[in-house]
């Protein structure tokens, strides 16, 4: 398989031109530097497996799972079907400027489950946004309840620290 290499190099770079994104941005939405994204676009970096970071880059892509092997194995990666619009169209109003790449990525696809505003400055309309989705895939039952959880004490945590009282009603 060492030989499909350059065809996953060339696929990733391809589409993160095609999205449009600049190199400095899909590191960002990945959390990497820019040299990571420069050695997975590079034909001539080989690996002895699939790594963790080719199933990142696959998830920024808007590939599915199974892309990475697709392309190894001489095909052509597939899009899901909750594909994300371009970083321009992302960046519209309904998103403040300044939104990094990594989060309006983040915010794209799954479900929103729960949402929360939590005003930090009574003199100005600056707020906490917290939010909580579900990604693609439905989680077991007790999983879901488990980050429910989660969310409820962080939700409180942050109302505690910005001074109001997490028992007042919203």
């Amino acid at each position: 398989m060492d030989h499909a290499w350059p065809a996953l190099a060339t696929a990733i770079a391809a589409r993160r031109e095609a999205i449009p994104l600049t190199q400095d941005e899909l590191a960002e939405a990945m959390n990497v530097g820019r040299s990571t994204v420069q050695k997975l676009e590079n034909p001539r970096t080989t690996y002895t497996k699939i790594q963790p970071i080719h199933r990142e880059v696959a998830y920024q892509l808007g590939w599915t799972r199974g892309s990475i092997e697709q392309v190894l194995e001489g095909g052509e990666p597939t899009l899901r079907a909750d594909e994300a619009p371009s970083p321009s169209a992302t960046q519209s109003a309904s998103m403040p400027s300044g939104t990094p790449q990594r989060i309006r990525r983040a915010l794209t696809g799954g479900e929103v489950i729960d949402t929360e505003l939590i005003p930090i400055d009574d003199d100005s309309d600056s707020g906490l946004v917290m939010m909580i989705k579900q990604g693609d895939r439905e989680l077991p039952e007790d999983k879901m309840d488990l980050i429910m959880h989660r969310w409820v004490r962080l939700t409180r945590i942050a109302r505690d620290l910005y001074g109001e009282d997490p028992t007042e009603e919203r």
